[in-house]
C-alpha cells in the first residue's frame, strides 16, 4: 500500500511539473511573439500553443506504460492543479484522455483475473 502511494505521489508531482513548465512555456511564445510581431502575432502564439497542447497530450501515449497508482495520481495532479493553469478545452481534453487510458487499464486488469 505505501508503494501505491509513493506511485501516486510521483505521478502527481509529474503532473505538477508538466503544468507549471507548460505555463512558463507558453507565457514565453505569447511574450515573446506578441512583442516581436505585435497583435498579428496573436495567431501565430495561439497555434504553436495547441501545438504544444498537442505534443503534450502524444506524450500521454506513454500512460500505456504506467501503473494504475502512478496514472491516478497524474489524473488527479491534472484535475486539481489544471483548472488554475489551464484553459478549459485544454483541462477537458486532458481529462478525457486520462480517464479512458484509466479505465482501459482497469479493463485490461479485470479481464486477466
Amino acid at each position: 500500500m505505501a508503494e501505491d502511494m509513493a506511485l501516486a505521489r510521483h505521478g502527481l508531482k509529474k503532473a505538477i511539473v508538466g503544468l507549471v513548465s507548460g505555463l512558463v512555456t507558453s507565457a514565453l511564445i505569447d511574450a515573446f511573439v506578441l512583442s516581436e510581431m505585435g497583435e498579428s502575432g496573436r495567431n501565430i502564439a495561439f497555434l504553436i500553443n495547441v501545438t504544444l497542447m498537442l505534443l503534450a497530450v502524444a506524450q500521454l501515449e506513454r500512460a500505456k506504460y504506467w501503473g494504475i497508482m502512478y496514472s491516478l495520481g497524474y489524473f488527479m495532479g491534472i484535475i486539481l492543479i489544471g483548472q488554475y493553469l489551464m484553459e478549459t478545452w485544454e483541462l477537458l481534453v486532458y481529462a478525457a484522455i486520462l480517464a479512458f487510458y484509466i479505465i482501459r487499464k482497469i479493463a485490461r486488469r479485470a479481464s486477466r483475473r
